[in-house]
């Protein structure tokens, strides 16, 4: 539970919300290259 708390406080949990940002727009990306072959 230190690691959740950590990330409340210092700015790291922006830049995790941002990691998980890139994640989903990664996701969508692929997800539309494959929805466009079919």
């Amino acid at each position: 539970m230190r690691g959740l708390e950590i990330l409340t406080f210092i700015p790291g949990g922006i830049i995790l919300l941002l990691f998980l940002g890139a994640i989903a727009l990664a996701m969508i990306s692929y997800a539309q290259r494959t929805w466009w072959r079919l």
